[in-house]
């Protein structure tokens, strides 16, 4: 899996806000507007080709096609290959 690299970077921030809020930090909510920009970030960072609003339209197709409670990894690959489905988007 070419997105691999996602995890290679920790997502500590991310499991301790979960875990304070006594959620399950397995569990990708992204209908909670800090995770989704979270996630967007998170790939910007690796994927920087990709705008945040074909980052954005990926996990919105990727919700569509998942249900609650979304495991984050399967979750995540799932937004991974619907964004590699697209073209990024080239800014000048």
């Amino acid at each position: 899996m070419p997105y691999t690299v996602l995890y290679a970077n920790p997502w500590d921030d991310y499991d301790r806000r979960k875990t304070d809020a006594g959620e399950n930090r397995d569990h990708f909510c992204p209908d909670e507007p800090w995770e989704l920009n979270y996630l967007v970030k998170k790939v910007q960072h690796h994927y920087p080709s990709y705008t945040d609003v074909s980052i954005s339209l990926a996990i919105r197709q990727a919700v569509k096609t998942t249900i609650p409670p979304r495991q984050r990894v399967e979750f995540v690959s799932i937004v991974m290959k619907c964004l590699f489905e697209r073209k990024p988007f080239i800014l000048n």
